[in-house]
């Protein structure tokens, strides 16, 4: 594929886009935006305005270019004058003359109010923050289109990243038995001091190197072994779970474990795992979303933040060839993997802004594709919870992201996907091994962001999308 061509319509005219939201992802957007020819970003904002602006300079902008602005008038006038502007009002962005809005503000509410002032004021959406697109990402994508405009995940993520590896596979007809991701962090083995370190931390972990290689016969019980050799690590997080629950709306595929079966896995050894329990996997069937915890040594390749699919190998004979190039295929020969072992944030971000401006390039109006509401946060249980320095008689508590357990179901409303635990819903506590087990009552944090966002007074339901999506009357409760 050759971008150049595909681009070459908008001739010497940018893309004009405006960031809201100067964190990490922002500040790679907007610095390589800055040597992007295609893509220019005039707007930055962040609820710290000093922030925003100290986003164009580190970019390398001269200072004297860069002004705060505190009006939408002010943003305009500096536009029209060649400035780059920051901005500490999110509600300005959408009405300034840009092309497209890029939404990075990491907070869920903040995210789907910008997401919709941005569809409505005619504006294209590049969604970055998981944890709204993956409770409201339906409803802006039918906002989306009934507006004539699109909204859609933005490369640079796992979510866009794994869209498309998955319509790729799909568009040449390869039958994908499972997809997912790597966990953000690698699981290190360090054999000669008999350790495996996780995000810096170390433990010992004298007996894995009898479980350092996965047999051909027996992986579901190696897998288990692993998985409490190093139950002192989180399994699973929030963002896995947010990330995932995206690329099941738009694609349809479905976790085969209420919460991931996240097994410790070597990147060759993932064929051999995430495929059906009959073929010698741990999955109860085909056509899956899970994730896989990256086991590796020190000197091998990270896949921290990767994406994979695996799919069926029909012509055997190919994949052999295929095998003897690197590609991670079954002992058998039944399976092999594709993937994509980084993502760019910010860095390849540029590349799916200006697809977004198709309409153009096409000369002709596309609408946003539709996204079905397929999963949905049911409840929550098991969070793990670290002791403080504290003595337990202060009730000081240190919740951990990991091992969240979300019930996924299809959907009988527009409400999706893993949505954030809330401090007010009440719990209970009790002991187990090294630390608390904590029980979440009934979550329902998505059907909270609704309400707040006034979209409804109680639980939605919507017949347009409950009844005639290709997943509603189906249940994978645990």
């Amino acid at each position: 594929m050759n971008y150049d061509a595909i681009f070459s319509a908008l001739g010497e005219r940018s893309v004009a886009a405006g960031l809201i939201g100067a964190g990490q992802f922002g500040a790679s957007f907007v610095g390589q935006a800055s040597r992007t020819p295609r893509l220019d970003v005039p707007v930055v904002c962040d609820l710290d305005a000093e922030r925003a602006a100290a986003v164009f300079v580190a970019a390398g902008y001269p200072e004297e270019d860069v002004i705060i602005a505190d009006t939408l008038r002010a943003a305009k006038q500096g536009l029209e004058s060649g400035k780059r502007v920051a901005l500490g009002d999110a509600t300005i962005v959408p009405e300034l003359p840009i092309d497209i809005v890029v939404e990075a503000t990491g907070n869920p509410e903040a995210g789907a109010r910008i997401a919709m002032a941005a569809i409505d004021a005619g504006k294209r959406l590049a969604m970055v923050t998981k944890e709204a697109d993956s409770v409201i990402g339906p409803y802006l994508s039918a906002r989306a289109k009934s507006a004539g405009v699109v909204a859609t995940p933005v490369d640079g993520d796992q979510p866009s990243l794994l869209i498309g590896l998955l319509s790729w596979a799909r568009l040449l007809g390869l039958e994908v038995i499972s997809a997912g991701k790597s966990s953000e962090y690698d699981f290190i083995y360090d054999r000669i001091h008999g350790t495996v370190s996780w995000r810096g931390e170390a433990i010992a972990v004298p007996d894995f190197a009898d479980v350092w290689l996965m047999p051909e016969r027996g992986v579901a019980e190696t897998v288990e072994a692993r998985r409490e050799m190093l139950r002192l690590f989180p399994q699973r997080t929030v963002p896995d779970l947010c990330e995932m629950g995206v690329v099941c709306n738009h694609s349809g595929l479905l976790p085969d474990s209420p919460t991931f079966h996240a097994p410790h896995a070597r990147t060759l050894e993932v064929p051999e795992v995430l495929r059906p329990k009959e073929q010698g996997g741990i999955l109860a069937r085909a056509g899956t979303i899970d994730v896989f915890n990256c086991l590796r040594r020190p000197d091998e390749q990270s896949f921290a933040g990767g994406v994979f699919i695996v799919v069926d190998c029909a012509d055997r004979e190919t994949w052999q060839v295929l095998k003897e190039k690197g590609i991670p295929v079954t002992r058998a020969g039944g399976h092999g993997m594709l993937y994509n072992p980084s993502h760019l944030l910010g860095v390849e971000a540029p590349l799916s802004t200006p697809c977004c401006f198709r309409q153009r390039l096409r000369r002709r109006r596309i609408r946003s594709h539709t996204i079905w509401p397929r999963v949905e946060p049911c409840r929550a249980t098991c969070l793990r919870v670290r002791r403080s320095p504290a003595p337990w008689s202060k009730h000081r508590l240190i919740l951990r992201c990991g091992d969240c357990a979300i019930r996924w179901t299809a959907l009988s409303s527009l409400v999706c996907a893993a949505a954030r635990l809330r401090p007010f819903q009440r719990s209970t506590a009790h002991c187990s091994g090294d630390g608390l087990s904590v029980r979440i009552g009934r979550l329902s944090a998505a059907k909270h962001l609704w309400v707040k966002l006034g979209l409804v007074r109680s639980r939605p339901h919507v017949k347009s999308f409950a009844s005639s999506g290709p997943m509603a009357a189906r249940s994978i409760r645990a």
